[in-house]
């Protein structure tokens, strides 16, 4: 008999007596932990499968060590699955977060100017020639010079230096504008609520197209979560959403990003959490596993409604 867990965005098989190596768990040495999140249970002849968690089952162990494993080098770059896989990497030099580096050699690299930002277009014996037995999606994709569009938004670590490569900016398709007309560069600022709520945010859903102010659909971090709150019950989202500690804490947290707001463009009004898993049918979850902020706010219009709704519910969270 085994079972399936989820712990520290992994996946395990696991059976009575195995000894695991996972991420840190907020249990000393000898105490026991309860693995909540359980995709399947098998006996052999009887198999349970979640959705993606069986509700109710928990796997039980004992912690018998903490230890640290060896440093992992981390090579950064972008890349999609139409370029085969990669277009640029960091190879020298100072490395932050964010950074793409340079083209990798045989790989051609434009940038276009778009709202502001320079989008990212690549031609090279590493990009797909087209989709199969879909020329019109072809036909999008790839400009008239042959270059494919990549969706993706580029700008330099140094303009005055170009060997010094790039930096992420952003998805130019998720961008949008609010009433003022004033854009909101909604990677940019996904990755900075990330940064400003860890450990307790995964990532977040961008709403504000054509308002007066910009609010989010929180998807929490349950490992995170449950490590800055050991009293939480279960790891289930709506167990995270229904927690008053965790919600003061979130308020906290939008007051301090909303502290670091230099416009209407940067600054996150209020913000509702995510009490399911995100759908993969409704296409919320891309083949990546990331979030597809577009499909997402279609999905939970519901959600978007509650947010800017002239009373809000319950369930909204706001600085105070």
């Amino acid at each position: 008999m085994y079972a399936v867990i989820k712990t520290g965005g992994k996946q395990y098989r696991v059976s009575a007596g195995d000894k695991l190596n996972v991420e840190t768990l907020p249990v000393t040495v000898g105490g026991d932990v309860a693995f909540d999140q359980v995709l399947m249970v098998t006996d052999g002849d009887n198999t349970e499968i979640g959705t993606p968690f069986l509700p109710g089952v928990t796997v039980t162990a004992r912690v018998v060590e903490h230890g640290r494993g060896e440093k992992i080098r981390i090579v950064t770059g972008l890349g999609a699955t139409e370029t085969g896989p990669s277009v640029t990497f960091v190879t020298r030099g100072e490395v932050r977060a964010g950074m793409i580096g340079n083209p990798i050699p045989g790989c051609e690299i434009k940038l276009v100017p778009n709202v502001g930002k320079l989008e990212l277009r690549v031609r090279g014996p590493n990009v797909t020639p087209g989709y199969w037995r879909q020329p019109d999606a072809t036909a999008a994709a790839f400009d008239e010079e042959g270059f494919y569009k990549m969706g993706d938004a580029i700008r330099f670590v140094d303009p005055a230096d170009p060997q010094k490569g790039f930096v992420f900016d952003g998805r130019v398709s998720e961008d949008f504008k609010l009433m003022t007309g004033t854009w909101v560069s909604v990677g940019n600022l996904r990755a900075s609520m990330i940064a400003t709520f860890a450990p307790l945010l995964r990532d977040a859903v961008i709403a504000g197209h054509d308002r007066e102010e910009i609010a989010a659909i929180l998807l929490l971090d349950s490992d995170g979560c449950r490590a800055k709150f050991p009293d939480l019950a279960d790891s289930q989202p709506a167990t995270l959403a229904a927690h008053a500690g965790l919600r003061a804490a979130l308020a906290e947290k939008l007051k301090l990003f909303q502290s670091k707001s230099t416009g209407s463009s940067t600054r996150v009004s209020r913000v509702v959490v995510l009490d399911e898993h995100p759908s993969i049918d409704h296409g919320e979850v891309t083949d990546k596993g990331s979030i597809n902020q577009r499909a997402a706010l279609a999905h939970r219009a519901g959600l978007v409604q509650e947010l800017y709704g002239e009373t809000p519910s319950d369930r909204v969270i706001s600085a105070g």
